[in-house]
């Protein structure tokens, strides 16, 4: 039975609990999904778009774009 891109591969702790700047993991957390999931999702749709590159070649994500991101795919 194969899974839609909405639905969690593992619970996930309340949004008040998750920063506003994430690195991929902690994005990983904060959707419910897997490492491999969470690049798919980078790589293949807008959410990509969350991405910052702050000093020391670090990729954080906005929380306030992957809200909005969410919203508009309808998570």
């Amino acid at each position: 039975m194969s899974r839609g891109i909405s639905q969690l591969d593992k619970p996930r702790k309340p949004d008040s609990e998750f920063p506003m700047l994430m690195t991929k993991v902690t994005l990983g957390s904060y959707l419910g999904r897997d490492a491999s999931m969470v690049d798919w999702l980078i790589l293949n749709t807008e959410l990509g778009r969350s991405a910052m590159e702050y000093p020391r070649k670090q990729t954080v994500y906005s929380k306030l774009v992957v809200n909005k991101w969410l919203e508009k795919e309808g998570w």
